[in-house]
């Protein structure tokens, strides 16, 4: 057996484990049950998939549709909560193999691939990222189709075939529907990546505006779906009253604006957030209602655009800034399985640490002019961008949306820091005139 191949046999057996692992944790089988979010769900997906409705569901009361992706693997599952569970934990795993496959064609040294392959199953079984195995609710496929995104991008990065960029695109439209903010953040990343391959890469070029486009399309194709389903309603609503109400400038801007019933909601909501759950249903305030359907989502935008403080966070108390780094948010069932050893490790990487390694990855990209050196840089950019802008989309359960922050600081450090260790390696054989391993193969 040649020694090259040893690591991705490591990483074939290390899927098995944490499948078997995962599959044997314990799952209480009634926490779901209070969750709407769940029931929204599973309604969703007994709609036929050959149905227009599936795709672009429209609501009523006490139906709010989601995007299509998690109630089409829902409905792989038969709709059966107790199956999604299992499903939900087999993507998990599936996940986990792809991203380390695809760090192990990125790094060019046997010791960098080693080291790579433990602490990234080790990050996934943490709680905070393995426990949304077990709710039957979209967190859990939004992460294994982020780091499917992630992994199928990488593969293709390297491999450069069309086949690769076809899996690619798939995983990416699956990918964009788990959640109604994904196109922005798509069409980010791309404009980035094609920037990068303008400059240092030209024959990607051509790849990356495919996905580019691709990312119009499905962002304009969400946006329809939005429309239709009325998903854009509540978050502007829950921006109103839990955010700009406080600010007398912010909310006087609204009624200027034209917004209806500023005085009703300033009297009944003001201290009062809380309540606006009520209000969804409410007939009285269906003028309000009516309005953020209707001219709410451009007007916020609008707003975002011209109120930088408010954009950027600057206007936030200490205390609100701090659900962005949440972790273990929103669960009921109590730490479980192998998990238990994770949880005692992470978060291990702080905000600092990741400010060290983009800043040290920057020292040796401009040393060494490789573009696989710039490409965790050019995902923290996504991710900051990401969590600015999940901030300002909904200002409801700010923690719960950003969960996925600490996570993917832990992520990005390890992959930083092996890539360093990688390059460090690299450069000592390089000095004393001995063979490397070339990217994806011996």
């Amino acid at each position: 057996m040649k020694a090259a191949k040893i690591p991705y046999l490591l990483n074939i057996a290390f899927f098995i484990l944490a499948l078997f692992l995962s599959f044997a944790s314990k799952v209480d089988s009634k926490t779901w049950d209070w969750f709407p979010d769940t029931k929204d769900y599973l309604n969703q997906s007994k709609i036929s998939v050959y149905s227009s409705e599936f795709y672009f569901t429209h609501s009523h009361p006490g139906f709010y549709p989601r995007p299509f992706t998690v109630p089409l693997f829902y409905k792989l599952t038969g709709s059966n909560p107790k199956r999604i569970v299992w499903m939900q934990k087999f993507m998990h795993c599936l996940a986990t193999f792809i991203l380390v496959y695809s760090l192990l064609l990125m790094f060019k040294t046997r010791v960098a691939r080693y080291i790579s392959i433990l602490p990234i199953y080790f990050l996934m079984s943490w709680w905070n990222i393995f426990g949304w195995t077990t709710q039957v609710l979209s967190e859990s496929l939004i992460l294994s189709f982020l780091f499917l995104w992630i992994g199928t991008f990488l593969i293709f990065f390297i491999k450069r075939k069309p086949w690769f960029l076809a899996i690619h695109i798939f995983t990416t439209i699956l990918f964009s529907f788990t959640r109604d903010s994904w196109p922005y953040v798509l069409i980010f990343f791309y404009l980035i990546i094609l920037i990068i391959a303008w400059i240092w890469d030209k024959p990607i070029v051509k790849s990356t505006l495919i996905m580019l486009f691709l990312s119009i399309a499905v962002y304009f194709i969400q946006g329809k779906s939005s429309e239709i389903g009325q998903r854009t309603e509540l978050p502007v609503i829950n921006n109103i009253l839990v955010r700009i109400l406080s600010n007398h400038k912010q909310f006087d801007w609204f009624v200027i604006k034209g917004m209806p019933m500023g005085g009703i909601l300033k009297q009944r909501f003001t201290n009062n957030s809380w309540k606006v759950y009520g209000l969804y249903v409410d007939p009285e305030y269906k003028p309000f209602r009516g309005w953020a359907a209707e001219k709410g989502k451009g007007l916020y935008t609008r707003f975002l655009l011209t109120h930088p403080r408010y954009t950027l966070l600057l206007d936030e108390s200490p205390d609100n800034i701090k659900r962005i780094y949440s972790v273990n948010v929103g669960y009921v069932t109590p730490l479980n399985g192998y998990s238990i050893y994770a949880e005692k490790r992470f978060p291990f990487f702080s905000t600092f640490s990741l400010v060290v390694c983009v800043f040290l990855l920057l020292l040796v990209f401009i040393w060494k002019r490789k573009v696989e050196i710039i490409l965790p840089i050019a995902f923290t950019l996504l991710f900051i961008f990401n969590t600015f802008l999940l901030y300002n989309a909904d200002s409801m359960e700010v923690a719960r949306h950003l969960f996925i922050t600490m996570i993917l600081i832990q992520f990005l450090c390890i992959w930083m820091v092996s890539l360093l260790i990688d390059r460090t390696i690299q450069d000592l054989y390089l000095i004393e005139g001995k063979t490397i391993i070339r990217i994806g193969g011996a």
